[in-house]
């Protein structure tokens, strides 16, 4: 929507977003996506103690990134306060597309409908990594990857690259990356998204050196709630270990789990 922003305010519409931290924690937030290139383009209006996102109906009733946080939720509400459109979320990523947004708002703001655009065919977008790209990272070419694993292990961290709880833990994937690529155990990482750019971005800021693929598949293929989600697969494919949703070090519980399995091996 920050690509919209002067379309929006043509329309008489504005974007406001409510987050239910402290108002220094939103603040850290901010400084941070703009050192990322990605600042919000949108007043971020702290909600900590709960009163507006209660009033909504999405106060609390989530985890997300190891806490209780709220609900996702987008409401489109006109100037008499009637809210005209609303979603709530399942999973941290399901948010509405903006063209459907843009459009409701044409339509309150009594503006005639964008053109539609002939689509000639489905271009794949290429996937994001520190060697050369290949495109259409499928749940196939994920199954062929794991199984060119050398002791049959491949950890795999499912995220969004809004996600500050991803960054965090794509910096620790790589402080263990080395080590463990000493071991034959491969980490990959698959974000939920078909955006290349916000990715690029996460890469570069999480110093990652494992691949990272655009596979918006892997929410629903791997039944992800939350973000991050660590997941390891043996050579098969088949999931052999999950961080709990509520575990404050998945790296660490991932290491424990692999140390676990290769002494298992050597005895």
């Amino acid at each position: 929507m920050r690509e919209r922003k002067g379309e929006l305010e043509n329309l008489g519409a504005q974007v406001l977003v409510i987050d239910p931290h402290e108002s220094y924690r939103v603040a850290h937030m901010l400084r941070s996506s703009e050192r990322e290139g990605a600042g919000a383009g949108f007043p971020v209006l702290a909600d900590a103690a709960g009163a507006v996102s209660a009033s909504y109906g999405v106060a609390m009733q989530m985890r997300i990134h190891g806490e209780r946080s709220n609900r996702p939720a987008t409401f489109v509400i006109d100037r008499d306060g009637a809210i005209r459109f609303q979603q709530l979320a399942t999973t941290y990523s399901d948010r509405p597309a903006p063209e459907k947004l843009m459009a409701l708002v044409r339509r309150l703001a009594g503006a005639p409908p964008e053109p539609e655009l002939e689509v000639r065919g489905k271009a794949e977008t290429p996937p994001v990594r520190p060697g050369q790209a290949e495109a259409g990272f499928t749940r196939q070419r994920f199954l062929e990857e794991v199984s060119r694993s050398k002791i049959g292990y491949t950890v795999a961290t499912v995220f969004h690259p809004a996600c500050p709880g991803c960054l965090t833990e794509a910096i620790a994937l790589a402080g263990v990356e080395k080590a463990w690529g000493e071991l034959g155990v491969g980490i990959l990482g698959l974000a939920v998204t078909a955006l290349e750019d916000p990715v690029r971005r996460f890469v570069k800021a999480s110093k990652a050196g494992y691949r990272v693929e655009l596979a918006p598949w892997a929410l629903e293929a791997f039944g992800v709630r939350f973000f991050p989600t660590l997941i390891i697969f043996d050579k098969k494919g088949e999931e052999v270990f999950r961080a709990a949703e509520d575990h404050e070090d998945p790296v660490g519980a991932a290491r424990e789990f692999l140390e676990s399995r290769l002494k298992t091996r050597g005895s």
